[in-house]
Protein backbone atom coordinates (compact mmCIF):
# COMPACT_ATOMS: atom_id res chain seq x y z
CA UNK A 1 0.00 0.00 0.00
CA UNK A 2 3.09 2.47 1.06
CA UNK A 3 4.79 1.87 -1.87
CA UNK A 4 2.51 3.25 -4.57
CA UNK A 5 1.25 6.03 -2.83
CA UNK A 6 5.13 6.59 -2.83
CA UNK A 7 5.58 6.44 -6.61
CA UNK A 8 2.20 8.99 -7.02
CA UNK A 9 3.10 11.41 -4.96
CA UNK A 10 6.92 10.88 -3.32
CA UNK A 11 7.74 10.79 0.04
CA UNK A 12 5.94 12.59 2.79
CA UNK A 13 7.48 16.10 3.84
CA UNK A 14 8.23 16.76 7.36
CA UNK A 15 4.79 19.73 7.09
CA UNK A 16 2.78 16.19 6.22
CA UNK A 17 4.21 14.54 8.95
CA UNK A 18 3.76 17.55 11.53
CA UNK A 19 0.00 17.26 10.47
CA UNK A 20 -0.12 13.70 10.72
CA UNK A 21 1.39 14.11 14.09
CA UNK A 22 -0.97 17.09 15.19
CA UNK A 23 -3.84 15.33 13.62
CA UNK A 24 -2.71 11.82 15.65
CA UNK A 25 -3.01 14.08 19.23
CA UNK A 26 -6.35 15.72 18.27
CA UNK A 27 -7.55 12.85 17.64
CA UNK A 28 -6.36 11.02 21.07
CA UNK A 29 -7.57 14.14 22.88
CA UNK A 30 -10.87 13.89 21.19
CA UNK A 31 -11.57 10.52 22.21
CA UNK A 32 -10.04 11.08 25.66
CA UNK A 33 -12.69 14.55 25.76
CA UNK A 34 -15.84 11.92 24.77
CA UNK A 35 -15.19 9.22 27.27
CA UNK A 36 -14.67 11.87 30.18
CA UNK A 37 -18.02 13.73 28.97
CA UNK A 38 -19.50 10.10 28.81
CA UNK A 39 -18.86 9.45 32.32
CA UNK A 40 -19.76 12.70 33.18
CA UNK A 41 -23.67 12.22 31.94
CA UNK A 42 -23.81 8.83 32.93
CA UNK A 43 -22.85 9.75 36.99
CA UNK A 44 -24.94 12.62 37.01
CA UNK A 45 -27.98 10.56 35.86
CA UNK A 46 -27.28 7.81 37.94
CA UNK A 47 -26.70 9.62 40.68
CA UNK A 48 -29.47 12.01 40.45
CA UNK A 49 -32.14 9.13 40.05
CA UNK A 50 -30.95 6.84 42.95
CA UNK A 51 -31.12 10.34 45.36
CA UNK A 52 -34.33 10.68 43.59
CA UNK A 53 -35.54 6.95 44.54
CA UNK A 54 -34.10 7.50 47.93
CA UNK A 55 -35.88 10.82 49.08
CA UNK A 56 -39.45 9.10 47.32
CA UNK A 57 -38.82 6.12 48.55
CA UNK A 58 -41.47 4.52 51.51
CA UNK A 59 -40.80 5.65 54.80
CA UNK A 60 -41.50 2.19 56.03
CA UNK A 61 -38.54 0.68 53.78
CA UNK A 62 -36.26 3.46 54.12
CA UNK A 63 -36.44 3.55 57.91
CA UNK A 64 -34.47 0.39 58.50
CA UNK A 65 -31.47 1.24 56.31
CA UNK A 66 -28.41 2.99 56.85
CA UNK A 67 -27.46 6.91 55.60
CA UNK A 68 -23.80 5.79 55.17
CA UNK A 69 -24.56 3.30 52.73
CA UNK A 70 -26.44 5.54 50.29
CA UNK A 71 -23.81 7.96 50.54
CA UNK A 72 -21.18 5.33 50.02
CA UNK A 73 -23.15 4.30 46.47
CA UNK A 74 -24.01 7.61 45.29
CA UNK A 75 -20.37 8.66 45.56
CA UNK A 76 -17.67 6.22 45.53
CA UNK A 77 -19.14 3.42 43.23
CA UNK A 78 -20.28 6.14 40.60
CA UNK A 79 -17.22 6.30 39.03
CA UNK A 80 -16.73 2.61 38.96
CA UNK A 81 -19.89 2.04 37.18
CA UNK A 82 -18.89 4.53 34.32
CA UNK A 83 -15.78 2.37 34.22
CA UNK A 84 -18.03 -0.85 33.56
CA UNK A 85 -19.80 0.98 31.04
CA UNK A 86 -16.82 2.20 29.11
CA UNK A 87 -15.28 -1.20 29.90
CA UNK A 88 -17.64 -3.16 28.13
CA UNK A 89 -18.17 -0.92 25.17
CA UNK A 90 -13.69 -1.82 25.12
CA UNK A 91 -13.77 -5.15 25.68
CA UNK A 92 -16.41 -5.47 22.74
CA UNK A 93 -13.99 -4.13 19.88
CA UNK A 94 -11.28 -6.25 21.36
CA UNK A 95 -13.04 -9.38 21.21
CA UNK A 96 -14.58 -9.05 17.49
CA UNK A 97 -10.52 -7.48 16.92
CA UNK A 98 -9.50 -10.89 18.42
CA UNK A 99 -12.06 -13.10 16.51
CA UNK A 100 -11.29 -11.66 13.36
CA UNK A 101 -7.42 -11.92 13.55
CA UNK A 102 -8.09 -15.89 14.33
CA UNK A 103 -9.82 -16.45 11.66
CA UNK A 104 -7.50 -14.85 9.17
CA UNK A 105 -4.91 -17.14 10.85
CA UNK A 106 -7.07 -19.77 10.70
CA UNK A 107 -7.25 -19.11 6.74
CA UNK A 108 -3.46 -19.17 6.57
CA UNK A 109 -3.16 -22.25 8.11
CA UNK A 110 -5.80 -24.37 9.41
CA UNK A 111 -3.82 -26.71 11.17
CA UNK A 112 -1.60 -24.70 12.92
CA UNK A 113 -4.52 -21.95 14.03
CA UNK A 114 -6.16 -25.11 15.47
CA UNK A 115 -3.47 -26.68 17.81
CA UNK A 116 -3.51 -22.39 18.92
CA UNK A 117 -6.80 -22.62 19.90
CA UNK A 118 -6.77 -26.12 21.59
CA UNK A 119 -3.46 -24.66 23.98
CA UNK A 120 -5.89 -21.88 25.02
CA UNK A 121 -8.67 -23.78 26.20
CA UNK A 122 -7.06 -24.26 29.18
CA UNK A 123 -5.49 -20.86 29.35
CA UNK A 124 -9.43 -19.87 28.92
CA UNK A 125 -10.72 -21.85 32.18
CA UNK A 126 -7.99 -21.03 34.38
CA UNK A 127 -8.82 -16.89 33.03
CA UNK A 128 -12.85 -17.69 33.80
CA UNK A 129 -12.16 -19.39 37.32
CA UNK A 130 -10.16 -16.32 38.27
CA UNK A 131 -12.47 -14.08 36.63
CA UNK A 132 -15.29 -15.70 38.84
CA UNK A 133 -12.95 -15.48 42.22
CA UNK A 134 -12.49 -11.64 41.50
CA UNK A 135 -15.99 -11.14 40.46
CA UNK A 136 -16.88 -12.39 44.17
CA UNK A 137 -13.97 -10.56 45.70
CA UNK A 138 -15.33 -7.21 44.12
CA UNK A 139 -18.66 -7.53 45.51
CA UNK A 140 -17.24 -8.57 49.17
CA UNK A 141 -15.57 -5.51 48.37
CA UNK A 142 -18.13 -3.28 47.86
CA UNK A 143 -19.81 -4.24 50.82
CA UNK A 144 -17.59 -3.74 52.68
CA UNK A 145 -16.95 -0.30 51.18
CA UNK A 146 -20.47 0.15 52.37
CA UNK A 147 -19.95 -0.51 55.40
CA UNK A 148 -17.08 1.47 55.88
CA UNK A 149 -18.78 4.13 54.94
CA UNK A 150 -22.08 3.68 57.04
CA UNK A 151 -19.72 3.61 59.85
CA UNK A 152 -17.68 7.12 59.15
CA UNK A 153 -21.35 8.56 58.18
CA UNK A 154 -22.24 7.17 62.17
CA UNK A 155 -19.51 7.78 63.57
CA UNK A 156 -18.71 12.22 62.51
CA UNK A 157 -22.33 11.94 63.40
CA UNK A 158 -22.08 11.34 67.03
CA UNK A 159 -18.45 12.78 67.57
CA UNK A 160 -20.30 15.23 69.96
CA UNK A 161 -21.34 12.51 72.66
CA UNK A 162 -18.14 10.55 72.36
CA UNK A 163 -16.61 14.17 73.20
CA UNK A 164 -18.78 14.91 75.95
CA UNK A 165 -18.77 11.56 77.08
CA UNK A 166 -14.87 10.93 76.95
CA UNK A 167 -15.59 7.67 74.61
CA UNK A 168 -13.39 8.88 71.25
CA UNK A 169 -11.26 5.57 71.26
CA UNK A 170 -14.66 3.49 70.70
CA UNK A 171 -15.40 5.77 68.15
CA UNK A 172 -12.67 5.34 66.45
CA UNK A 173 -12.28 1.80 66.89
CA UNK A 174 -16.23 1.69 65.44
CA UNK A 175 -15.59 4.37 62.50
CA UNK A 176 -12.70 1.87 61.29
CA UNK A 177 -13.76 -1.41 62.11
CA UNK A 178 -14.43 -2.50 58.34
CA UNK A 179 -11.18 -1.01 57.01
CA UNK A 180 -9.14 -4.01 57.66
CA UNK A 181 -12.00 -5.91 55.69
CA UNK A 182 -11.90 -3.34 52.95
CA UNK A 183 -8.22 -3.44 52.53
CA UNK A 184 -7.98 -7.20 52.77
CA UNK A 185 -9.90 -7.52 49.57
CA UNK A 186 -8.06 -4.72 47.81
CA UNK A 187 -5.01 -6.89 48.73
CA UNK A 188 -6.49 -10.09 47.32
CA UNK A 189 -7.87 -8.40 43.95
CA UNK A 190 -4.73 -7.54 43.54
CA UNK A 191 -3.21 -11.03 43.53
CA UNK A 192 -5.94 -12.25 41.21
CA UNK A 193 -4.45 -9.35 39.16
CA UNK A 194 -0.93 -10.48 39.40
CA UNK A 195 -2.29 -13.83 38.32
CA UNK A 196 -4.29 -12.70 35.32
CA UNK A 197 -1.46 -10.87 34.13
CA UNK A 198 0.91 -13.82 33.62
CA UNK A 199 -1.38 -15.67 32.24
CA UNK A 200 -1.43 -14.42 28.59
CA UNK A 201 2.46 -14.77 28.61
CA UNK A 202 3.10 -18.26 29.87
CA UNK A 203 0.11 -19.34 27.57
CA UNK A 204 2.06 -17.50 24.15
CA UNK A 205 5.42 -18.53 25.15
CA UNK A 206 3.63 -22.34 25.66
CA UNK A 207 1.91 -21.87 22.13
CA UNK A 208 4.79 -20.95 20.35
CA UNK A 209 7.16 -23.13 21.84
CA UNK A 210 4.60 -26.45 20.94
CA UNK A 211 4.28 -24.65 17.22
CA UNK A 212 8.31 -24.65 17.41
CA UNK A 213 8.25 -28.13 18.13
CA UNK A 214 5.56 -29.49 16.34
CA UNK A 215 5.48 -27.46 13.52
CA UNK A 216 8.51 -29.36 11.08
CA UNK A 217 5.95 -30.10 8.24
CA UNK A 218 4.65 -26.75 8.07
CA UNK A 219 6.04 -24.19 5.47
CA UNK A 220 8.02 -21.44 6.91
CA UNK A 221 5.38 -19.10 5.16
CA UNK A 222 2.41 -20.50 6.83
CA UNK A 223 4.27 -20.57 10.37
CA UNK A 224 5.60 -16.81 9.83
CA UNK A 225 2.13 -16.16 8.74
CA UNK A 226 0.23 -17.79 11.70
CA UNK A 227 2.71 -16.40 14.16
CA UNK A 228 2.39 -12.93 13.43
CA UNK A 229 -1.10 -13.16 13.56
CA UNK A 230 -1.53 -15.00 16.45
CA UNK A 231 0.82 -12.33 18.06
CA UNK A 232 -1.41 -9.51 16.82
CA UNK A 233 -4.25 -11.52 18.23
CA UNK A 234 -2.82 -11.98 21.35
CA UNK A 235 -1.74 -8.48 22.13
CA UNK A 236 -5.65 -8.20 21.46
CA UNK A 237 -6.57 -10.86 23.81
CA UNK A 238 -4.25 -9.15 26.16
CA UNK A 239 -5.76 -6.30 26.38
CA UNK A 240 -9.07 -7.86 26.41
CA UNK A 241 -7.87 -9.85 29.15
CA UNK A 242 -7.32 -6.88 31.15
CA UNK A 243 -10.41 -5.07 30.46
CA UNK A 244 -12.38 -7.75 31.35
CA UNK A 245 -10.78 -7.65 34.69
CA UNK A 246 -11.84 -4.45 34.86
CA UNK A 247 -15.50 -5.53 34.28
CA UNK A 248 -15.20 -7.99 37.22
CA UNK A 249 -13.50 -6.16 40.05
CA UNK A 250 -16.08 -2.84 38.99
CA UNK A 251 -19.46 -5.76 39.15
CA UNK A 252 -19.81 -5.35 42.60
CA UNK A 253 -19.72 -1.47 42.39
CA UNK A 254 -23.41 -2.09 40.99
CA UNK A 255 -25.00 -3.95 43.57
CA UNK A 256 -25.14 -1.11 46.01
CA UNK A 257 -26.56 1.41 43.11
CA UNK A 258 -29.01 -1.36 42.03
CA UNK A 259 -30.08 -1.89 45.95
CA UNK A 260 -30.74 2.08 45.42
CA UNK A 261 -32.89 1.89 42.45
CA UNK A 262 -34.96 -0.82 43.24
CA UNK A 263 -36.30 0.88 46.72
CA UNK A 264 -40.04 1.11 46.24
CA UNK A 265 -41.74 4.59 45.80
CA UNK A 266 -44.33 5.71 47.75
CA UNK A 267 -47.62 5.21 45.91
CA UNK A 268 -49.11 8.06 44.25
CA UNK A 269 -51.26 10.69 46.10
CA UNK A 270 -53.10 13.58 44.66
CA UNK A 271 -52.58 16.55 47.32
CA UNK A 272 -55.63 17.07 49.17
CA UNK A 273 -56.89 20.59 47.03
CA UNK A 274 -58.13 22.41 49.90
CA UNK A 275 -57.92 23.43 53.79
CA UNK A 276 -57.48 20.52 56.10
CA UNK A 277 -60.24 20.96 59.25
CA UNK A 278 -59.98 17.80 60.84
CA UNK A 279 -57.88 14.15 60.54
CA UNK A 280 -58.70 11.12 62.15
CA UNK A 281 -57.93 7.22 62.42
CA UNK A 282 -60.74 4.75 62.14
CA UNK A 283 -59.84 1.47 63.65
CA UNK A 284 -56.24 1.67 62.65
CA UNK A 285 -54.20 -1.66 63.02
CA UNK A 286 -50.04 -1.75 61.85
CA UNK A 287 -47.25 -3.99 62.72
CA UNK A 288 -43.52 -3.47 62.99
CA UNK A 289 -40.98 -6.18 63.02
CA UNK A 290 -43.38 -8.86 63.52
CA UNK A 291 -45.03 -7.06 66.33
CA UNK A 292 -48.82 -5.47 65.91
CA UNK A 293 -48.36 -2.19 67.27
CA UNK A 294 -51.26 -0.54 66.87
CA UNK A 295 -54.89 -2.65 66.99
CA UNK A 296 -57.60 -0.67 65.95
CA UNK A 297 -56.40 3.12 67.18
CA UNK A 298 -59.75 5.59 66.96
CA UNK A 299 -58.74 9.11 67.19
CA UNK A 300 -59.84 12.80 65.97
CA UNK A 301 -57.54 15.39 65.54
CA UNK A 302 -58.78 19.09 65.45
CA UNK A 303 -58.35 22.53 65.94
CA UNK A 304 -59.23 24.43 69.51
CA UNK A 305 -57.18 22.17 71.64
CA UNK A 306 -53.98 20.06 71.73
CA UNK A 307 -54.47 16.30 71.44
CA UNK A 308 -52.11 14.55 73.38
CA UNK A 309 -51.12 11.19 72.90
CA UNK A 310 -49.44 9.08 75.51
CA UNK A 311 -48.08 6.22 76.67
CA UNK A 312 -44.95 3.65 77.59
CA UNK A 313 -42.49 3.11 75.04
CA UNK A 314 -42.96 0.85 72.65
CA UNK A 315 -46.63 1.43 72.89
CA UNK A 316 -47.49 2.42 68.87
CA UNK A 317 -47.09 6.40 69.81
CA UNK A 318 -44.63 7.44 67.01
CA UNK A 319 -46.68 4.92 64.32
CA UNK A 320 -49.59 6.72 65.14
CA UNK A 321 -48.58 10.08 64.64
CA UNK A 322 -46.41 8.58 61.06
CA UNK A 323 -49.72 7.26 60.15
CA UNK A 324 -51.67 10.66 60.45
CA UNK A 325 -48.79 12.49 58.48
CA UNK A 326 -49.64 9.77 55.78
CA UNK A 327 -45.84 8.22 55.97
CA UNK A 328 -46.85 4.85 56.99
CA UNK A 329 -50.47 3.08 55.86
CA UNK A 330 -52.50 1.21 57.75
CA UNK A 331 -52.96 -2.39 57.39
CA UNK A 332 -56.62 -1.78 58.50
CA UNK A 333 -58.69 0.74 59.01
CA UNK A 334 -57.95 3.77 57.52
CA UNK A 335 -56.84 7.50 57.88
CA UNK A 336 -59.22 10.10 56.84
CA UNK A 337 -58.98 13.83 56.13
CA UNK A 338 -61.70 16.60 56.27
CA UNK A 339 -61.44 19.60 54.63
CA UNK A 340 -62.67 23.26 54.98
CA UNK A 341 -65.64 22.27 52.68
CA UNK A 342 -66.57 19.43 54.74
CA UNK A 343 -65.87 16.89 52.46
CA UNK A 344 -63.73 13.45 53.39
CA UNK A 345 -60.14 12.19 51.33
CA UNK A 346 -58.63 8.65 52.32
CA UNK A 347 -55.00 9.52 53.23
CA UNK A 348 -54.61 6.28 50.82
CA UNK A 349 -55.49 8.64 48.05
CA UNK A 350 -55.06 11.75 48.94
CA UNK A 351 -51.59 14.01 50.43
CA UNK A 352 -52.38 16.58 53.23
CA UNK A 353 -49.90 19.05 54.05
CA UNK A 354 -48.85 18.16 57.31
CA UNK A 355 -45.88 19.55 59.08
CA UNK A 356 -44.03 16.94 61.01
CA UNK A 357 -41.59 17.98 64.01
CA UNK A 358 -39.57 15.05 65.05
CA UNK A 359 -37.85 14.15 67.93
CA UNK A 360 -34.65 14.19 66.54
CA UNK A 361 -34.54 17.82 64.92
CA UNK A 362 -32.62 18.49 62.02
CA UNK A 363 -30.72 21.48 60.70
CA UNK A 364 -28.75 22.33 57.64
CA UNK A 365 -25.53 24.37 57.59
CA UNK A 366 -26.67 27.89 56.49
CA UNK A 367 -28.73 30.64 57.51
CA UNK A 368 -31.68 30.88 59.36
CA UNK A 369 -33.55 31.79 56.88
CA UNK A 370 -32.10 29.12 54.42
CA UNK A 371 -33.64 26.56 56.79
CA UNK A 372 -37.10 28.50 57.22
CA UNK A 373 -37.46 28.78 53.06
CA UNK A 374 -35.47 26.19 51.08
CA UNK A 375 -36.55 27.09 48.06
CA UNK A 376 -36.48 31.24 48.76
CA UNK A 377 -40.33 31.80 47.90
CA UNK A 378 -41.54 33.85 51.31
CA UNK A 379 -40.87 37.32 52.05
CA UNK A 380 -39.28 37.81 55.30
CA UNK A 381 -42.80 39.23 56.90
CA UNK A 382 -43.83 35.08 56.41
CA UNK A 383 -41.18 34.12 57.68
CA UNK A 384 -40.73 36.25 61.41
CA UNK A 385 -44.85 35.38 61.26
CA UNK A 386 -43.95 31.73 61.32
CA UNK A 387 -40.87 32.85 64.02
CA UNK A 388 -43.39 34.87 66.20
CA UNK A 389 -46.28 31.94 66.44
CA UNK A 390 -43.58 29.25 67.67
CA UNK A 391 -42.35 31.68 69.64
CA UNK A 392 -38.29 31.41 67.95
CA UNK A 393 -38.46 35.11 66.99
CA UNK A 394 -36.24 36.52 70.61
CA UNK A 395 -33.40 34.69 69.92
CA UNK A 396 -33.41 34.94 65.88
CA UNK A 397 -33.45 38.62 66.42
CA UNK A 398 -30.33 37.99 69.14
CA UNK A 399 -28.87 35.80 67.00
CA UNK A 400 -28.45 38.30 64.33
CA UNK A 401 -31.70 37.78 62.20
CA UNK A 402 -32.61 35.51 59.19
CA UNK A 403 -29.25 35.84 57.97
CA UNK A 404 -27.45 34.32 60.88
CA UNK A 405 -26.00 30.94 60.36
CA UNK A 406 -25.91 27.80 61.77
CA UNK A 407 -23.92 25.11 62.61
CA UNK A 408 -24.30 21.67 61.06
CA UNK A 409 -27.34 19.66 62.67
CA UNK A 410 -28.12 23.11 64.31
CA UNK A 411 -25.26 22.30 66.94
CA UNK A 412 -25.09 26.13 67.30
CA UNK A 413 -28.69 26.39 68.90
CA UNK A 414 -30.03 25.00 72.67
CA UNK A 415 -32.40 22.29 72.41
CA UNK A 416 -34.93 24.23 73.15
CA UNK A 417 -33.77 26.38 70.05
CA UNK A 418 -34.07 23.90 67.79
CA UNK A 419 -37.44 22.78 68.30
CA UNK A 420 -38.87 25.90 67.94
CA UNK A 421 -37.24 26.69 64.79
CA UNK A 422 -38.57 23.65 63.96
CA UNK A 423 -41.72 24.43 64.83
CA UNK A 424 -41.22 27.64 63.05
CA UNK A 425 -40.22 25.79 59.63
CA UNK A 426 -42.58 24.11 60.14
CA UNK A 427 -45.68 27.07 60.12
CA UNK A 428 -43.55 28.67 57.44
CA UNK A 429 -44.36 25.55 55.48
CA UNK A 430 -48.57 27.02 55.49
CA UNK A 431 -49.55 22.97 56.57
CA UNK A 432 -53.06 22.40 58.19
CA UNK A 433 -51.84 19.74 60.55
CA UNK A 434 -49.38 20.30 63.09
CA UNK A 435 -47.59 16.44 64.64
CA UNK A 436 -45.04 16.90 66.98
CA UNK A 437 -42.52 13.88 68.78
CA UNK A 438 -41.58 14.18 71.89
CA UNK A 439 -40.50 17.82 71.23
CA UNK A 440 -40.16 18.97 74.60
CA UNK A 441 -37.72 15.81 75.49
CA UNK A 442 -34.03 16.65 76.65
CA UNK A 443 -35.16 20.29 77.53
CA UNK A 444 -34.96 22.05 81.11
CA UNK A 445 -38.12 23.05 82.64
CA UNK A 446 -37.81 26.88 81.66
CA UNK A 447 -37.47 25.98 77.83
CA UNK A 448 -40.58 23.07 78.23
CA UNK A 449 -42.80 25.88 79.36
CA UNK A 450 -42.29 28.25 76.76
CA UNK A 451 -42.42 25.47 74.29
CA UNK A 452 -45.61 24.55 75.47
CA UNK A 453 -47.43 27.59 75.47
CA UNK A 454 -46.70 28.61 71.74
CA UNK A 455 -47.87 24.62 71.00
CA UNK A 456 -51.20 25.10 73.17
CA UNK A 457 -51.56 28.59 71.15
CA UNK A 458 -51.01 27.12 68.02
CA UNK A 459 -53.85 24.46 69.03
CA UNK A 460 -56.73 27.05 69.25
CA UNK A 461 -56.27 27.77 65.52
CA UNK A 462 -55.06 24.22 63.97
CA UNK A 463 -54.74 20.49 64.60
CA UNK A 464 -52.11 20.03 66.09
CA UNK A 465 -51.05 16.67 67.89
CA UNK A 466 -47.86 16.39 70.35
CA UNK A 467 -46.50 12.65 71.01
CA UNK A 468 -44.82 12.42 74.74
CA UNK A 469 -44.04 10.40 77.43
CA UNK A 470 -44.15 13.17 79.56
CA UNK A 471 -47.65 14.15 79.58
CA UNK A 472 -46.78 16.64 83.19
CA UNK A 473 -45.40 19.05 80.85
CA UNK A 474 -47.89 19.78 78.88
CA UNK A 475 -50.24 20.26 81.74
CA UNK A 476 -50.78 23.97 81.19
CA UNK A 477 -52.06 23.32 77.88
CA UNK A 478 -55.33 21.83 79.32
CA UNK A 479 -55.22 18.86 76.20
CA UNK A 480 -57.28 16.30 74.98
CA UNK A 481 -55.25 13.01 76.41
CA UNK A 482 -55.42 9.96 74.00
CA UNK A 483 -53.14 7.07 76.08
CA UNK A 484 -52.02 4.11 74.35
CA UNK A 485 -51.35 0.45 76.58
CA UNK A 486 -48.29 -0.84 76.42
CA UNK A 487 -47.88 -4.83 75.69
CA UNK A 488 -47.29 -4.90 71.55
CA UNK A 489 -48.57 -8.53 70.65
CA UNK A 490 -46.72 -10.79 68.07
CA UNK A 491 -48.55 -9.90 64.40
CA UNK A 492 -50.77 -12.75 63.11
Amino acid sequence: MIGPWLDAFGPPTPGVVGLLFLAKAALAAALILIETAIGIVIRRRVQAACLERVVLGRWDVLRGQQVGRWIGALTEELPLLTRYVTSFFSALYLLISAALLSVMAAAVAPTLAMGLAALAVPAWLALKALYSLQSRLARSQASARQGLAADLTESLAGIFQAKASGETASLLRRALRRQAEVFQRELQIGWTLGVLAAINPLAMGAALLALAAWGGDASAASFGGVGVLAFRAATSVNALVATLGTLTRTVGSLKPLDDLAIIPEEPPREPLGERLVSARLEGAVYSQGGRRVLDGASLVVEPGRLLLVTGPSGSGKTTLINLLAGLFAPEAGRVVYRGASGAEHDASSRRARVAYVAQDVHLFSGTVRENLDPDGALADEALWRSLERAGAAEFVRARGGLTSALAEFGRSLSGGERRRLAVARALASEADLLALDEVTNGLDDASKAALVASIAELAREMPVVAVTHDAAAFASASPRVFTLAGGARPAP
